[in-house]
């Protein structure tokens, strides 16, 4: 869809009804996703009357963070890894708190899990303490592993991943934090389903940022050859952030508990090397892309070559849909990352 006549930040297709006076808190809120759901909320609860929380770290970055918000945030400094004492009621929790940088998971694989698993644990724990009407956990795609054929991916259908490979720190710390909510869904009947995002991108995204998203797009401005330290055959889906906060907002109103749910845009699938030549294409840029230029100790970092065409029909049956092509998207990120510069 055309962003032209879209108001960007326009939830009110969503029926928010059951969040007017309850109290939600966010784990990871100064993350991008994370402060795009800070940011939908705060205007919904303009009538709404929703009272916010966010755990962060640390209080000065939050503060400037959310600063611009259009309602007050609650900031709760403390690191998810540590039990959490609460006073107040939660009715809500949506828990995006975690590690996510490719070379962390290779240099602090242990920081990595025990992030995850601790700090879901956790969350989990607080969830059932203050028996929360709902919870979402943010899981990411990589759960599936290396899917080394292209067919159309449901929920059951999970890919192989070395437990032996360091940078599995993050898909198995993922996988296990899926099973710890599908435990507490069973055992404590905690109502948390879990939210399998494909790569998000928006605006907010810092020029500084290592995602290739924003290499391949600094390459572009440059007129730079685009170079993939991989083969770049590896192929996805993205997602828009605002379509990943509609999605997330459907899944704690009306998602499953102990169910899993893919979130992604099926029109954004392509391979990264494909991404990188619609960059250059939307950029005009006249060079070109080059594949497999990393050094052997480079390419650890990244996955195996897979590809992640992920059926989306169980969220789409709770009435979402995606609003947001790929073009649209990157244009929308690259104006901000312009405007910004």
């Amino acid at each position: 869809m055309s962003t032209n006549n879209l108001n960007l930040y326009d939830c009110s297709w969503i029926n928010t009804s059951e969040l007017e006076n309850s109290t939600i808190l966010i784990t990871g809120g100064t993350g991008l996703v994370g402060y795009n759901i800070l940011q939908e909320l705060t205007k919904i609860s303009e009538d709404k009357n929703i009272r916010i929380l966010a755990l962060v770290r640390d209080e000065n970055k939050a503060k400037e963070k959310f600063k611009n918000l259009s309602a007050p945030i609650t900031l709760i400094v403390g690191d998810v890894q540590d039990e959490l004492s609460i006073n107040d009621p939660i009715h809500y929790i949506i828990h995006g708190a975690n590690i996510t940088s490719s070379r962390t998971f290779v240099e602090q694989p242990v920081e990595t899990i025990m992030t995850a698993v601790q700090g879901t644990k956790n969350m989990l724990e607080l969830a059932k303490s203050k028996k929360v009407r709902a919870m979402v956990y943010l899981s990411s795609m990589e759960v599936y592993g290396a899917v080394n054929e292209e067919k159309v991916l449901t929920e059951a259908d999970i890919g192989y991943v070395n437990p032996l490979n360091l940078r599995s720190s993050y898909p198995e710390s993922k996988r296990l934090c899926e099973t710890l909510c599908v435990s507490y869904a069973s055992e404590y009947g905690v109502n948390v389903s879990v939210a399998r995002l494909v790569q998000t991108f928006g605006p907010g995204i810092p020029s500084t940022d290592r995602r290739v998203i924003i290499q391949f797009i600094q390459s572009a401005v440059k007129n730079e050859n685009i170079e993939i330290k991989a083969s770049g055959e590896s192929s996805r889906m993205y997602l828009y952030t605002f379509d990943a906060v509609t999605a997330l907002l459907t899944l704690l109103l009306k998602g499953e508990g102990g169910k899993a749910y893919n979130i992604a845009n099926k029109s954004t699938y392509c391979s990264i090397k494909d991404l990188a030549k619609i960059i250059l294409e939307i950029k005009n840029a006249s060079s070109t892309v080059l594949t497999n230029t990393g050094s052997e100790e480079e390419r650890k970092i990244y996955p195996p070559d897979s590809y992640l065409y992920l059926d989306v029909s169980e969220l789409e049956n709770l009435g979402w849909t995606p609003m947001f092509s790929l073009t649209d998207g990157l244009l929308n990120l690259i104006n901000d990352l312009e405007d910004n510069n």
